[in-house]
């Protein structure tokens, strides 16, 4: 057995998957959406039985080890890497030999020393009196603090206090200093985060990978907010606060809440709200979109009811049709945050309903165009027209239509002319532009394509063990044609060993098996097999007799009489066996 079978036998595939795919049980299988592309109708399943996924949507498959490294964009070293330290595996000595090497000594020192910053500033929280004043002035309660391990960074009287107890970890200086958690100045070594209150931020798998410190002493005039800095171990850009806390709730709701601060995203966790997370002192990204799309259906924005959170509504606005979510917003009062309007209110039902975010948009820039010159009032239209010829769902981009119609009072039919105009003809959204409707879209081919009967048949076989009678097996082997005829092949030789069968494919024949396996078809029995063993074999003799009627073709008189005999001896052939014409 090697690292990556021991990985395989020792972690169950639907609790990684479970990580970024919120699954729900589809007979022996488990299903949930692509975490590879937007989709409508899931097509994502997992085998927890073959310790497979499989995702009809992209083709993409394999094992848990092969859905991280996708998921991580890493190798499949640093992908088992991953899983051993998620899982808190214990690799026998002779497995993990050159482990260290998977994917890099920098990371995992980095993730040892943000680990251990993390704890030593949770202890001296509990040391200093002016910091644990500002978190119970905060109403962060003693469960809160632990849970997202909210510290305190002291200033550098307690510096070597805290390098003498890294050492006795075998953290030395300099791996603080590469993790930007020391400084080195001209007035010597100092804590990047001194004398702030310290949040912990952990990447969507649990592992610390950097930090958000707050000031919180009166007259202190440095930045409110301090974040660490990007580097190639962290980057706010793919990086959600509360992600990893949040995950179990985002999925069993299908919903995420999205606020702006750490203090936002803790107090709606602790007001019952668990399904929340916080973006890092940085505008949403579409990778934050695609990050969430993986776990929710439906993204609720609540930002601040400053101007300043309502242009950042704005600016989600020319991402969100990228994503895989439903977005809607609540509106705040103009003066509060989501922690203080929570600690006035208690919970978020005086806010009303969510509302759609297109809606939300239009409906705001519909109310600023008043009183704006014609030049400006223009330029608004153009960027809404601009906005909504990017959205895909075709019945969605005429209702937004619609809506901009009533708001600017403007004909629906001008509107889409100007989005035609502006987008030069392109329609985007997939509505056909006048002149060319009935226009078919075409789709794309998959990579290969597999004969639907032969797949369907080898899938059955795969997935229920089916014992093949050796004149059957005979037969298949000339009938299963292309990649179904390698693969049934090399079924045939593992003896019908799943993992030995898997593991001796690669490439579009590897793609193909993991396909097949996956079709988790409710009530496939034998007789199953049976007739769809009975459609190859009418397809068979069907072919025969299209093949001798062909021939009939330029032929002469007496080639004609044997042919048409052959043809008739076919017929009767197909008549007993049960294959009628």
């Amino acid at each position: 057995m090697d690292l990556f079978a021991y990985i395989r036998s020792h972690i169950a595939i639907e609790d990684v998957v479970r990580e970024y795919v919120a699954l729900k049980p589809a007979g022996a299988y488990l299903k949930g959406f692509s975490p590879f592309k937007h989709e409508r109708t899931p097509s994502f399943t997992v085998s927890p039985g073959r310790g497979i996924y499989y995702c009809f949507s992209t083709g993409n498959g394999g094992d848990a080890v092969d859905f991280v490294s996708k998921m991580e964009r890493c190798s499949q070293g640093e992908a088992a890497r991953i899983l051993i330290e998620r899982f808190h595996l214990k690799v026998p000595e002779n497995l993990s030999c050159g482990l260290g090497e998977l994917d890099g000594e920098q990371r995992q020192q980095h993730r040892k020393a943000c680990a251990f910053f993390a704890s030593w500033c949770s202890e001296r929280l509990h040391k200093n009196v002016a910091a644990q004043a500002y978190v119970k002035v905060r109403g962060l309660t003693a469960a809160t603090i632990a849970q997202f391990c909210i510290g305190y960074c002291p200033g550098g009287d307690l510096l070597s206090h805290f390098l003498r107890a890294a050492r006795g970890e075998g953290i030395l200086p300099s791996q603080f200093e590469e993790s930007h958690l020391l400084v080195v100045g001209p007035m010597g070594t100092s804590f990047a985060f001194e004398d702030r209150i310290i949040f912990p931020i952990e990447d969507h798998m649990g592992g610390i990978c950097g930090f958000g410190g707050r000031v919180f002493r009166p007259g202190d005039e440095r930045p409110k907010y301090l974040n660490s800095r990007d580097h190639e171990q962290f980057n706010k850009k793919q990086l959600l606060y509360g992600l990893r806390h949040a995950k179990k709730a985002i999925q069993a709701k299908g919903m995420v809440y999205l606020v702006e601060g750490y203090i936002d995203c803790i107090a709606m966790v602790q007001g019952g709200y668990a399904a929340t997370v916080a973006t890092l002192g940085t505008a949403c990204t579409s990778e934050h979109l695609a990050l969430l799309g993986r776990y929710a259906r439906q993204l609720v924005v609540l930002y601040d009811g400053d101007e300043a959170g309502q242009k950042a509504i704005m600016r989600l606005t020319q991402l969100c049709w990228q994503g895989n979510l439903d977005i809607s917003v609540l509106r705040l009062p103009k003066e509060d945050d989501p922690a203080s309007y929570l600690e006035k209110a208690g919970n978020l039902q005086g806010l009303g309903t969510p509302q759609d975010l297109f809606t939300f948009f239009i409906s705001t820039q519909g109310g600023s165009l008043r009183g704006l010159p014609s030049a400006q009032k223009l330029e608004k239209t153009n960027e809404i027209l601009r906005l909504v010829a990017q959205i895909p769902d075709a019945l969605r981009c005429q209702l937004l239509l619609q809506q901009a119609s009533e708001v600017f009072v403007l004909p629906v039919a001008l509107l889409q002319r100007e989005m035609e105009r502006l987008t030069g003809g392109v329609r985007l959204s997939g509505i056909p532009s006048s002149g060319k409707a009935g226009e078919k879209r075409v789709k794309d081919k998959d990579s290969f394509v597999l004969d639907l009967l032969e797949e369907r048949l080898f899938s059955v076989i795969l997935t229920k063990g089916i014992n093949i009678r050796e004149e059957d097996r005979v037969f298949l082997t000339e009938q299963f044609s292309g990649v179904m005829k390698d693969l049934f092949c090399a079924w045939y030789t593992s003896n019908g060993q799943f993992d030995q069968f898997i593991a001796s494919l690669s490439g579009e024949a590897k793609a193909a098996a993991l396909r097949c396996a996956s079709w988790g078809e409710r009530g496939v029995t034998v007789a199953t097999y049976e007739e769809l063993l009975k459609q190859v074999r009418r397809r068979y003799w069907r072919d025969q007799l299209a093949h001798a009627k062909e021939r009939l073709v330029g032929a002469g008189v007496e080639d004609k009489r044997a042919i048409l005999e052959e043809v008739k001896k076919l017929q009767t052939l197909m008549v007993r066996r049960g294959f009628h014409e």
